[in-house]
């Protein structure tokens, strides 16, 4: 993360939770690994993610 335009990139603290879905059917569940990164900011600011393993399907933001 940076201040827009020009500022100097910042690491961030990533948060690896997992996440559980229940079945609510079944009450059989499946555990996935995420990342979080959370920061607060006045103005505006760049983000760059960079994937470092495997893939991604959705992000938010």
């Amino acid at each position: 993360m940076r201040t827009a335009p020009d500022g100097a990139w910042q690491t961030l603290d990533i948060w690896r939770p997992q996440l559980g879905e229940i079945n609510p059917t079944t009450g059989s569940g499946k555990v996935y690994s995420s990342s979080l990164a959370y920061f607060d900011f006045q103005g505006s600011v760049e983000i760059e993610v960079t994937c470092l393993k495997g893939g991604t399907s959705k992000v938010s933001g």
